[in-house]
Parts: C-alpha cells; sequence; structure tokens
C-alpha cells in the first residue's frame, strides 16, 4: 500500500515530513515547505494543512511507523510515566546517606534525574571539593499526563462540576430546638444533614 504521505501535494508532502522530523512544530514546517512565507502567513497555511483530514491521517500514518520502528508502546510510555511519577529521591542515597554515584544507580533510578549540575572549586590549602546537584524530573507534571492518558480528568465538566471541583449548594439554617438551644443545620440542598452544632440561646440555660 502506498504511503498517504506521497499521495499529497508535493508542498504538503514536505511539510508533514517536515512536520514530523522537527518535532511537531508548524510554522516552521509551513516555512520549510514555503520558503518565502512570512511567519505568520506560514502560521495561517500550517493551520489549514493540519485541519485537512487526508494531512491528519499521513500525519497519523508516519507517527504508527515511527512507533514501530522505536519500538514504542502506549504501555510503554506508560511505564515511564510511571516511573517518574513513582521516584523517590531517597533512592538517590546509600544506607549511609551519601548520594550514589551515577553508575551505581538502578536505571530506573538514573533515568528519574533530569539534570547534573557539577561544580568544583579549591580551597586554599588546594583541597579541590566537588560539588554536585541532582534535578529530578516533576513528579506532577508525570502523574498530570498519566492521569490525562488514563482519562481520569475530563475536559468538559460534567453536571455539577467545574474545572474538576463538585459544586456543592449548601444550605444554612437556624433552628430552636426544645431543650432551648439554638441549632445551626447545615444540609446539602437534599435535605441530608452534613454537620449539626448546638448552644444556648442568649438568655437562656
Amino acid at each position: 500500500m502506498q504511503p498517504i504521505v506521497r499521495t499529497l501535494p508535493r508542498r504538503q508532502e514536505i511539510f508533514v515530513r517536515q512536520y514530523m522530523a522537527n518535532g511537531y512544530k508548524r510554522i516552521e514546517a509551513a516555512m520549510v515547505a514555503c520558503p518565502t512565507n512570512s511567519r505568520a502567513t506560514a502560521g495561517q497555511l500550517a493551520r489549514t494543512w493540519l485541519a485537512d483530514n487526508q494531512v491528519q491521517r499521513a500525519v497519523r500514518q508516519l507517527m504508527d511507523q515511527q512507533a514501530v520502528r522505536l519500538d514504542i508502546t502506549s504501555d510503554n510510555v506508560m511505564q515511564e510515566l510511571a516511573q517518574l511519577a513513582n521516584s523517590n529521591i531517597q533512592e538517590l542515597y546509600d544506607d549511609f546517606g551519601s548520594i550514589l554515584p551515577i553508575h551505581r544507580m538502578p536505571r530506573r533510578v538514573a533515568a528519574c534525574i533530569k539534570e547534573i549540575e557539577e561544580k568544583e572549586s579549591v580551597n586554599s590549602d588546594g583541597i579541590v571539593t566537588v560539588t554536585r546537584k541532582y534535578k529530578l524530573y516533576d513528579r506532577l507534571t508525570a502523574l498530570d499526563k498519566m492521569a490525562r492518558v488514563l482519562n481520569m480528568f475530563s475536559d468538559q465538566a460534567d453536571p455539577g462540576e467545574e474545572s474538576g471541583r463538585l459544586n456543592v449548594n449548601l444550605q444554612v439554617n437556624f433552628v430552636d430546638a426544645a431543650d432551648g438551644r439554638r441549632v445551626v443545620e447545615v444540609t446539602d440542598g437534599t435535605g441530608l444533614a452534613i454537620e449539626q452544632r448546638g448552644e444556648p440561646v442568649e438568655g437562656q440555660k
């Protein structure tokens, strides 16, 4: 079967291939396909092309082929995200409280390190001190990506929800009880009591 990208007009084919090669930067890809365009014009052109069904199919087909070549599956991606989400800074240290050398760290631990900064300093006695700073990937970002893949969040809020928060209508009623107490009753609007507090009414015991 002929690749879909080869059935596209020449400029669109160049755009799609460049779009895949440069990490999905649409404006830059459009400027390669149409070198004389300004960034504004290229951006408009890129939006038009990416809205085209045939271009979308070509991009999807190339992405699928790329995933097969790299042996990347959704399970692989989720495992890597889970690894980042479950990272624990304690695993960087040995039993004596010293940071492990990078070559002695388990792969899953080393994979959670985003950046290593190394600095050497020499004191007046000529002693060299090496200071290393380790920066880990953001766990919350990894958790957020996993939650979105698993559809734990919804782009459209369900009834009673807004921006992930549950809207509850609370009603507060003040009731004079038979024993002389004034009862503050909080309900959820359906009649279900959430909390009741009582205190003597002023002038009564």
